[in-house]
């Protein structure tokens, strides 16, 4: 879910305040004392914990108004998918509390499918948040000429008046933008049948 308890805890680094670092995610620790198997299988489900955090975030973040519709439809189909993650969470808690021999490798294979798709969806929401200029871009990719070029477009299509004191610098990717990268994301996972 990704908050902290008792022997799990958020990472020194991670600061819950910074919209930033809620966007990216939290990153957890584990307290010294936990067997060496029982905290891989724990690191490995704690990246979904943050997965849904980042993507929470997300959801909140591109609702927003000026991010348009195209960006309010994925926001509910990714909301839709986190409301079905806490019901599979839910049914998941009643199994440990009802069968005896449900243990923490059976619920890591129930959660490996939701665990793929919700590490996609994060992918996803990170490009779009780097491109949205909310997170930092880590590769710095070459000049965005081309999409400078369709901000101005789309400025002026709108009404907007290129004047310099308009000319913020602050990029929104919507509309077509969106589609076109998750098309481009569909593309290069075609052959992968766990994507």
């Amino acid at each position: 879910m990704g908050y902290e308890g008792q022997y799990i805890r958020f990472a020194k680094s991670y600061n819950q305040h910074e919209e930033r670092d809620r966007l990216s995610g939290p990153t957890f620790r584990i307290l010294p004392g936990l067997d060496p198997s029982l905290q891989d299988l724990t690191m490995s489900m704690l990246k979904m914990a943050s997965y849904y955090s980042a993507l929470e975030m997300f959801v909140d973040v591109q609702s927003r108004e000026e991010f348009g519709a195209v960006n309010h439809a994925l926001c509910a189909s990714v909301r839709k998918f986190l409301q079905d993650y806490l019901v599979m969470i839910a049914q998941l808690e009643t199994q440990f509390l009802t069968n005896d021999t449900f243990t923490l490798h059976v619920l890591n294979i129930h959660i490996l499918p939701t665990n793929q798709m919700m590490a996609q969806l994060h992918s996803l929401a990170l490009e779009l948040l780097k491109r949205n200029a909310l997170l930092d871009d880590d590769d710095e990719e070459s000049s965005d000429s081309g999409d400078d070029f369709e901000n101005i477009l789309e400025t002026l299509r709108e009404g907007g008046d290129l004047g310099a004191g308009n000319m913020t610098g602050k990029k929104i990717c919507k509309g077509g933008v969106v589609l076109g990268l998750i098309t481009k994301r569909l593309e290069a996972m075609s052959g992968d049948p766990a994507a």
